[in-house]
């Protein structure tokens, strides 16, 4: 079963939003540790997003991992 976002969420201890907005570049709003504790929690589920929806929905998409 692949890694989600909400995965990601449950580790890291904060929202499906907060590591949403972290994994798109979109940090204006999270803190420092915020962003830490969820880019450790994606790095230690290996999480990767599942480029086929990302393609359809947005292609010029640019993730951070």
């Amino acid at each position: 079963m692949r890694t989600t976002i909400r995965d990601v969420a449950m580790v890291a201890g904060c929202s499906i939003t907060a590591v949403s907005l972290v994994l798109n570049g979109k940090t204006r709003n999270i803190s420092a540790q915020t962003e830490a504790r969820i880019l450790d929690a994606a790095k230690q589920l290996n999480y990767h997003p599942n480029l086929s929806l990302i393609h359809i929905s947005e292609p010029t998409r640019h993730l951070r991992i």
